[in-house]
């Protein structure tokens, strides 16, 4: 009877708490999305979305990667629930819904302009010339270089190496490299950085044959006067889509279900301001 009385006295003690207790004693959802390497428009996106949701609703991690297929993979074996990548990329894999197209991503083949010389396109890049830097083979750029030169088999002759983008970049700039190539959205901030090299490096026109997925598109130096300001007037480029896509069951799951529709809801919401 003693034990008895002891239990109901402390479910009386436990009822007398207010309902809202209980709700803030428990703990945020833990929530991963795999952006990109630092310095590019994937993590950036992704980091500003983070501040998007409520700490009290979620615990959200931005997780840096090698970009693309390194958030595929990542998303695949449930290391992150969201993951940013380009739409073909995340079309070839059909158990990853997307949320939202985020942006359009550019291909860009930034060179030192004392490497190539009067070189002005990806045509004159020759096999004994410039070194190109493509990203590591779990980045958007190494994958979009290999659909380049699926499509246009003499481009396999040219000298690539794996470095980053992030890492070549500065030896571009040096002319210690010749090339760098990456695939990014117009305002990353290493993009808007590299702004002041403007005489030292160029973009090269991409007049080859178009890989699936994939779109031409001509940069036009006076529509983006804050952009990439004294690198061009005009260059030719490819162009695709950039999604954030989620593990299948994030949307199902009973306790990140309700975390998912205030994902959904703010990316909309962000990418709507950002078309502003």
């Amino acid at each position: 009877m003693k034990k008895l009385a002891a239990m109901l006295a402390t479910c009386a003690t436990l009822a007398s708490f207010p309902i809202g207790h209980a709700a803030d004693a428990t703990p945020p959802q833990k929530i991963k999305i795999c952006g990109g390497p630092e310095g590019l428009s994937y993590q950036k996106f992704a980091q500003d979305l983070a501040k998007r949701i409520p700490a009290s609703d979620a615990e959200f991690e931005v997780v840096s990667t090698s970009g693309g297929v390194d958030n595929v993979v990542r998303v695949g074996r449930k290391e992150c629930q969201y993951g940013i990548a380009p739409l073909p990329m995340v079309m070839d894999q059909a158990n990853l819904p997307v949320v939202a197209n985020l942006f359009d991503s550019y291909t860009l083949m930034v060179c030192s302009a004392s490497v190539v010389g009067k070189a002005s396109s990806l045509k004159d890049l020759k096999p004994e010339g410039a070194m190109i830097a493509v990203g590591d083979g779990m980045s958007t750029a190494n994958w979009t270089w290999k659909h380049l030169v699926a499509e246009n088999a003499k481009l396999a002759a040219l000298k690539t190496s794996p470095i980053p983008f992030t890492d070549a970049i500065k030896d571009v700039i040096d002319g210690h490299l010749g090339c760098a190539f990456a695939a990014s959205g117009l305002d990353s901030p290493l993009t808007k950085d590299l702004d002041d090299a403007g005489k030292f490096i160029k973009i090269m026109d991409i007049n080859v044959s178009v890989p699936k997925g994939f779109k031409s598109f001509s940069l036009d130096g006076k529509k983006y006067p804050k952009l990439l300001k004294g690198w061009f007037s005009s260059v030719d480029v490819l162009t695709f889509g950039t999604v954030l896509f989620h593990y299948p069951t994030v949307a199902t799951n009973r306790k990140t279900a309700r975390i998912h529709a205030l994902v959904s809801q703010a990316t909309i919401n962000y990418v709507k301001e950002l078309k502003k």
